[in-house]
This record gives C-alpha cells, sequence and structure tokens, in this order.
C-alpha cells in the first residue's frame, strides 16, 4: 500500500519541470532544476497544488521540510545511500520542526536560500505562510489547501479517529483552525466550536 500511494505522489510530482523526484524511504525527495527569486514563490505554489492534489487522491495529509543544500547524489559503493547535507537538514526539520501536516522550513533554513541571491530582502518568505510549531518557534510552510468539502471531511474523520492519540489528533485540529481560518467557520464542521479555544 505504502509503495503503492509512493508511487502515485511521484507520478503526481513528476507533472512538473521545475524540479525532480526520487523514492527514498517512506517519502519522496524533490530536487529543483533551475531555482531563482522570481520562480521560487511559483514553484513552492505548484508544490502545494501537487500536495493538495494527492490529499485528495489517496485521502492522506502529508508532512515534509524544505532545506537548501548541495546536490543529491547516489553513492552505489554505500548500497546506493543517497547523499546530500541538504537532503539530511530536510529531514530533520521535517522530523524535529513541522509539527503539523504541511511542508515547511525555518528561518535559517529561509535566511541560507535568500543568501543565495542579491538584493532579497530579510522580510521575503517567497510567500510561505508564518505559523508556530509545538514548540512555539517559528515555521514557514505551503498553503495547500483550497476550500473543499472532501478536505474538510477528511480532516474532521482524522480528528474523530484519533482520540487516543492525543498527540496526532492536535495536528489535525491544528489543521482544522487553519481551514477555518482561510476559509471561514463551516457548518458541516461538528469539530468547530471544539476545535476553537
Amino acid at each position: 500500500m505504502l509503495a503503492e500511494e509512493l508511487k502515485e505522489f511521484q507520478r503526481i510530482f513528476n507533472k512538473s519541470n521545475y524540479y525532480e523526484s526520487q523514492i527514498i524511504s517512506d517519502g519522496i525527495v524533490l530536487w529543483l532544476k533551475r531555482p531563482t527569486p522570481s520562480n521560487l514563490s511559483n514553484i513552492f505554489k505548484d508544490i502545494g497544488e501537487k500536495q493538495l492534489e494527492f490529499t485528495l487522491k489517496t485521502e492522506k495529509f502529508i508532512r515534509g521540510g524544505i532545506s537548501f543544500g548541495s546536490k543529491l547524489e547516489s553513492d552505489a559503493s554505500k548500497g546506493g545511500n543517497f547523499i546530500s547535507n541538504g537532503l539530511a537538514r530536510a529531514v530533520k526539520i521535517e522530523s524535529s520542526h513541522v509539527s503539523w501536516p504541511i511542508v515547511g522550513t525555518t528561518e535559517k533554513e529561509l535566511t541560507l536560500i535568500r543568501g543565495l541571491y542579491t538584493g532579497i530582502p530579510d522580510s521575503e518568505h517567497f510567500e510561505l505562510l508564518h505559523s508556530f510549531n509545538v514548540s512555539g518557534k517559528d515555521v514557514f510552510f505551503i498553503d495547500f489547501l483550497q476550500e473543499s468539502e472532501k478536505i474538510l471531511t477528511l480532516i474532521n474523520q482524522n480528528i474523530e479517529a484519533l482520540s487516543d492519540r492525543q498527540s496526532v489528533r492536535a495536528k489535525y485540529i491544528w489543521l482544522l483552525k487553519y481551514y477555518i481560518k482561510k476559509f471561514g467557520p463551516q457548518k458541516n464542521s461538528t469539530l468547530f466550536e471544539s476545535a476553537i479555544l
């Protein structure tokens, strides 16, 4: 099942000219072909559209990290393992900094990305949205949500199904709050009043 979902995930992302993809373990790595300050916002928007498409097709939300680093290389002498300092940092961001079902990054990574180009102001976030993770640290993420009955239903189903796993359930409560902030209160969201503190 996971292998099929990863192949579908990769198929969706392979429709883009902005990046290439590679399945690694239980996830997918995207590396940008020719990022420029003028197209980076469009690349993130494209990733968000594909993220939404994947969620609608598979009914699964994804989480990921965005990082800058060296080119992804495969080392045949080490069993075909992939090597990249950017990959290592992206995995660390995804596992320890991105608390919600989003694809995001840190201010430190944004500073590295801005440093690649001249004249990019410190306030440039390439249209990534700002929030806070579970520890209260800044996180910048791709805005992937569109108003959709199916998305709202999936969020609610996850909240209801995870009543015995509070830390995971909290991720979907955050996602419901994000959805409500973006699109307004939803009459059909039975968990609306419970989720708003």
